[in-house]
């Protein structure tokens, strides 16, 4: 009763084992070889079961062409959104049906209900989704060189910064070039030469990669529009991208735009801000991660610090534009003086830009023109303005700028987990140190004997005190770091350090 019943139905197994022990007295030998033989089949199938899906992944693999990286975590969701709910639902039937159908021919030909060699289940998983996805690909054309493959590539979006930063070096010899004529126009020194004459072919080259850089980007948008489709319209820098791609078609096509062209060629360049999104994705850019996060985390902080500052800024300047008035207006002071005064208190503008300047920049100008010119007594107000705002709230500004600005460094999730991956590879690269150290017969692993000799150096217990461990009682650490086979391999080193510090 047990050996006809389906390999594929453990549940089933199962319960005829149990009813069979139920119906029959069963001795203890015979029980112990019923859970052996059952132990048996269960685990022959659920390795036959790892194996079909294996295969069945590696199939997909082939098909969709996606890394092997992002199939585990995303492959049911790539199938299902391309091939839909119902297709997928029709596949695993006929996978399963052509499975079975051809096990059991197998099983009539032995006489035995064991499972067959895995053989089977591969031509069985591989002629159902092989059809089902060839005719995918055929119906879509998703391959390698599919649209959207290539507009979600990390490398399209690195290609194109290059090509960003390609076209910002075209700019920069472009405003050198116009330089020459600005400099010759207010007869500078050394500028005599038009810019023709020092660069002779430079407009010409300028005109040619100027279709270029927008032939290429035109390309860019086109294919992640046809690659996204509606998705292209979810994102910003899609938009930005497409209206100035549609601005510089009509500039060469139509012409007479109301906006300078180098003004749209310069907005090109603030594309370069999408390489922070990328750069947080790529590993070895740690620093300028952790620094345009900062960045990021400050603007809240930088709002209420400008308010701060500016409301000060403001009520001095008011207070010495309304007090200094006076000064400027009286007839008994030099007029030498007076236009001093006026050019640096003549106006609100011209006030509050002195504040500034007081508080945060050269304050000893405005304090010597006040000093000189209106009263000395403005030495005190200069004096202790520098001391009480220039350098106390200040300093009291800059450390809670600088405290919530690493607060939010610290609270983002993508410089967390790398700052754990950062401290797992080197907390590895420690314990490899210390193996190689400890292993003195170059067997690759460390026996107890060996962990003895080198936790008694005073050095090494040091450097273990330093990882937070204590090995004072160099067995015990050794039988809790072991696994049972009386040796330390570097990863059982390794992982057992960690546990022990609660990593």
């Amino acid at each position: 009763t047990l050996h006809p019943l389906h390999p594929t139905q453990p549940g089933l197994l199962l319960l005829a084992a149990m009813d069979a022990a139920r119906a029959a007295v069963l001795s203890d030998a015979e029980v112990t070889k019923l859970c052996t033989w059952l132990e048996e089949k269960l685990a022959r199938e659920r390795a036959a079961l790892d194996l079909r899906h294996g295969l069945i992944l590696q199939e997909l693999r082939g098909y969709l062409q996606v890394p092997t990286a992002k199939v585990d975590d995303g492959i049911a969701d790539i199938v299902i959104e391309h091939v839909g709910d119902a297709e997928m639902a029709d596949t695993r039937a006929e996978s399963k049906a052509t499975s079975e159908g051809q096990a059991s021919p197998e099983k009539e030909a032995n006489g035995s209900g064991e499972q067959q060699p895995p053989e089977l289940t591969k031509q069985g998983t591989k002629s159902v989704f092989g059809q089902k996805l060839s005719g995918f690909k055929a119906h879509h054309g998703l391959d390698a060189w599919h649209p959207r493959a290539i507009a979600t590539s990390p490398m399209f979006e690195i290609f194109f910064s290059c090509v960003i930063l390609l076209n910002a070096g075209v700019m920069a010899f472009e405003v050198q070039y116009m330089g020459f004529d600005l400099g010759k126009e207010v007869e500078f020194p050394r500028f005599t030469e038009p810019a023709t004459s020092i660069w002779p072919r430079a407009r010409v080259a300028f005109a040619v990669f100027e279709w270029f850089f927008g032939i290429v980007f035109l390309i860019e948008v086109l294919v992640k529009l046809v690659g996204l489709r509606w998705e292209f319209f979810k994102q910003g820098w899609n938009w930005f991208d497409g209206v100035m791609v549609i601005a510089w078609v009509v500039d060469k096509v139509v012409g007479g735009l109301p906006v300078d062209s180098s003004i749209l060629r310069l907005s090109r360049l603030a594309r370069l801000l999408r390489m922070v999104r990328l750069v947080r994705a790529m590993q070895g850019f740690d620093s300028l991660v952790v620094m345009t996060t900062a960045l990021r985390g400050s603007l809240q902080a930088l709002v209420w610090v400008f308010l701060l500052l500016m409301l000060l800024q403001i009520f001095f300047a008011l207070l010495f534009s309304q007090t200094l008035v006076y000064y400027i207006l009286d007839d008994r002071a030099p007029m030498v003086d007076r236009r001093e005064v006026f050019e640096y208190f003549g106006n609100f503008n011209r006030a509050l830009l002195s504040m500034f300047e007081l508080t945060l920049g050269n304050w000893v100008p405005v304090a010597r023109v006040l000093h000189d010119n209106v009263s000395g007594f403005f030495v005190l107000f200069s004096v202790l303005h520098k001391t009480i705002f220039g350098f106390a709230c200040i300093g009291v500004i800059n450390g809670v700028f600088m405290q919530e600005t690493f607060k939010c460094t610290q609270s983002d999730d993508t410089i967390m987990v790398r700052m754990t991956q950062n401290r797992n590879r080197m907390h590895l690269s420690k314990m490899k140190q210390f193996f190689a150290a400890a292993d003195d017969s170059g067997d690759g692993k460390i026996t107890i004997e060996e962990f003895r000799q080198v936790v008694q150096d005073d050095e090494v217990k040091h450097w273990f005190a330093a990882q937070e461990l204590s090995v004072q009682d160099p067995d015990m650490i050794f039988n809790l770091l072991d696994d049972g086979d009386h040796s330390l391999t570097a990863e059982e080193v390794a992982n057992g350090v960690s546990r022990l510090k609660g990593a």
